[in-house]
């Protein structure tokens, strides 16, 4: 029996929330969240290194955000730095919920083109608006990532606002203790994917748990038309076995070489979201207007499918570079 066999029939888990208000839905969100904390016992070597632990999850989205964007990007930086390694320890323990802000309002798929800046100042501190480009003595410095506290757990921090609170004219300062690398980078381009090298992982593991979705799909309507019930289940059997495959030569792959594992990512991705989202909504017709019930999850499934398709980089955006420098490699 699976570990998280035993963790679903707690009474945590058992709670129908369908009816419930989004504010009501969160907050069991992330109660699960810390049972699933508690029950993995997640460690800092699990996320750096993608131990078989750090791949088994259910409310995927949070864990990603918390665990593999937010706690994988400080790791990068930790060794040395006693500071970041406390902050780690605490996220590992879910004493800080950690989040990884890195679009802004007009640069989504472009984000490395961000407008807004992080300004060195005289005394050491930096005038931050978006974790964008660096400015050093009014020099470029490229894209670096920024630790910032958004809010004490009950309301924003000073110069954060979030949601429709009213923008005040207010800027975020920072300041640091320890010395930070402002030289200019040999290659803008370069150094920006590094720092959100994490998303390729964050894209394996969307890629690894829409599967779900078909096999649900294909349990539900298990009692409707044969054939396309069977094509989901195959389609199912096939999306999980290139995933334990991607996922064996994504482990052994260098750590340094992004491209390799970024391309990695986004075929897997592409794969197992177009079954993701095309299986729910086949077999859902074949449930009449039971198909478009909440409770009966086609539709939430298609729909956070489509989300999944999006998210750690729009599989369109991410097909069309892998494919360019795909061709670039072959042609030399």
């Amino acid at each position: 029996m699976r570990s998280t066999e035993v963790l679903v029939k707690w009474p945590l888990w058992q709670i129908r929330s369908e009816t419930w208000t989004f504010e009501e839905r969160v907050k069991l969100s992330y109660q699960r969240l810390r049972t699933l904390v508690q029950h993995f016992g997640i460690a800092s070597d699990d996320i750096k290194y993608f131990s078989p632990k750090y791949w088994d999850m259910a409310v995927y989205t949070l864990l990603m955000i918390h665990f593999n964007l937010c706690t994988g990007t400080i790791l990068k930086f930790a060794p040395g730095r006693p500071d970041l390694q406390e902050i780690v320890e605490r996220l590992l323990r879910l004493k800080l919920s950690g989040h990884f802000c890195l679009a802004e309002l007009g640069h989504g798929l472009d984000v490395i083109n961000m407008e807004t800046t992080a300004t060195l100042l005289q005394d050491g501190s930096f005038e931050l608006h978006t974790p964008v480009a660096m400015a050093a003595n009014g020099k470029d410095r490229g894209a670096r990532p920024f630790l910032v506290q958004l809010s004490d757990g009950t309301q924003m921090c000073p110069g954060v606002v979030c949601k429709v609170q009213t923008p005040l004219d207010e800027h975020l300062r920072l300041l640091f203790r320890l010395t930070l690398q402002l030289k200019r980078p040999e290659n803008a381009r370069d150094l920006f994917f590094f720092n959100i090298s994490r998303v390729a992982t964050g894209a394996l593991c969307i890629a690894s748990t829409v599967v779900n979705a078909v096999k649900i799909s294909s349990y539900i309507a298990g009692g409707t038309q044969y054939i396309p019930v069977l094509t989901g289940i195959a389609q199912g059997l096939v999306a999980d076995a290139l995933k334990d495959d991607v996922y064996r030569i994504f482990i052994e792959a260098d750590l340094k070489d992004l491209t390799y594992r970024n391309f990695l990512a986004a075929v897997l991705k592409l794969i197992n979201t177009k079954f993701a989202v095309t299986v729910p909504v086949i077999l859902g017709d074949r449930c009449g207007v039971q198909g478009l019930f909440e409770v009966n999850r086609f539709v939430p499934m298609n729909a956070d499918s489509r989300a999944a398709q999006i998210a750690e980089g729009d599989v369109v955006g991410t097909s069309i570079r892998e494919s360019i420098h795909s061709l670039s490699v072959i042609s030399g």
